[in-house]
């Protein structure tokens, strides 16, 4: 298996119509037509690492130019010191997103075939290990039913005079996700962590896809 590019990633979400945090290409020493916006959120990004935040691959809260070349610095200084011989295209800016972080994800089972994943995301991943699984193909209801499962759901549900989040946009991604890997059979597994989900919108900010 390989991993997709992150501008390849990119492209079957937008053929899929699965909403995600726009990147921007940030190659230190070289100009750059687009305004980076901030606060930002600073990625490595190279095909020879997978889980960026285990390798000390992501910077988040980065406020200004300086901050973000501080940023590249220690990213290339963290990933060369787990991978030596790692080859990094540069870094993904993308703009901070505020919400709760969820994780939607699929494997591919020998038995069962495409596998799908909802719990709740970014580190509450391996602490909570709360989520739920559905063989694909997932309707709406089924979709629903994945999100009533698992804690993330009372906490969409808003907590302590927090706004209830947009459950139909989330219900959307993992329905889309469904359709793309009944279709694109070349598609092993998909992490899509975080998903931020907040009273307006759902949008992937990290999409980590593995293919044949």
């Amino acid at each position: 298996m390989k991993l997709l590019p992150v501008k390849d990633a990119e492209k079957l979400l937008r053929k899929y119509k699965i909403p995600f945090s726009e990147s921007i290409l940030y190659i230190p020493g070289k100009s750059h037509k687009n305004k980076i916006k901030t606060p930002a959120v600073v990625k490595i990004d190279s095909p020879d690492v997978v889980h960026k935040s285990d390798v000390g691959g992501v910077v988040c809260g980065v406020d200004s130019i300086s901050a973000l070349k501080k940023a590249c610095a220690e990213i290339t200084s963290n990933v060369k010191r787990k991978y030596p011989d790692a080859k990094i295209n540069g870094f993904q800016i993308q703009t901070t997103e505020k919400g709760h972080e969820l994780i939607i994800g699929m494997k591919k089972d020998p038995q069962f075939g495409p596998v799908l994943l909802f719990g709740l995301g970014g580190i509450f991943v391996e602490l909570m290990k709360d989520y739920a699984l559905r063989i694909c193909p997932v309707d709406k209801k089924e979709a629903l039913r994945m999100i009533e499962d698992t804690k993330a759901h009372k906490l969409m549900q808003g907590l302590r005079g927090q706004k209830p989040s947009n459950f139909e946009a989330v219900v959307d991604i993992i329905i889309k996700l469904s359709k793309m890997v009944m279709k694109e059979k070349n598609i092993e597994q998909i992490d899509f962590n975080p998903v931020i989900v907040n009273e307006h919108v759902a949008k992937v900010v990290d999409a980590r896809i593995l293919v044949k």
